[in-house]
């Protein structure tokens, strides 16, 4: 056999498992992106811009849904992830210099998880980040919002 034609094989086979997907996390990848859209409309249209906002699953995908939130019951990425929107959205209902600031230095919100106790939200070059932790704390809308407003 050419071995070319071997290693083609074996790049395949060993990469196919990884980035292959479930139908169910298929499912939960479109419900959630659809919340996030959903959020993203309302924040793109407070704030005249077209910011994207895409969910960035690596890190979701090897949680356990089902059992992340508190008291072990089921987490909605779609609903965690959109509260970054929300909070843009809210202050940029505070006025034009809120609004002319978000569009000026945010382009891109994604919406990562960060894993127990690593909420964090970060900005550079235009990107938004917002890691996820589902354990019950200060609302993650109102902790966004305090950083965007303080930092841009």
């Amino acid at each position: 056999m050419n071995p070319t034609f071997k290693a083609i094989i074996l790049v395949t086979f060993f990469s196919a498992p990884a980035m292959a997907q479930t139908i169910a996390q298929q499912q939960q990848h479109k419900y959630s992106q659809d919340q996030v859209d959903s959020q993203l409309s309302f924040a793109n249209g407070a704030c005249g811009t077209t910011i994207t906002a895409p969910i960035e699953w690596t890190g979701f995908d090897h949680v356990d849904l089902n059992t992340a939130g508190r008291d072990n019951h089921s987490v909605a990425v779609g609903q965690y992830c959109g509260e970054p929107l929300e909070a843009l959205n809210t202050l940029c209902h505070t006025g034009d210099p809120a609004k002319a600031a978000v569009k000026r230095n945010i382009q891109k919100v994604v919406c990562k998880y960060g894993g127990p106790g690593k909420r964090d939200v970060s900005l550079a070059a235009g990107t938004l980040t917002y890691s996820v932790d589902f354990k019950p704390g200060a609302t993650s809308k109102m902790f966004v919002q305090s950083y965007v407003a303080n930092h841009i």
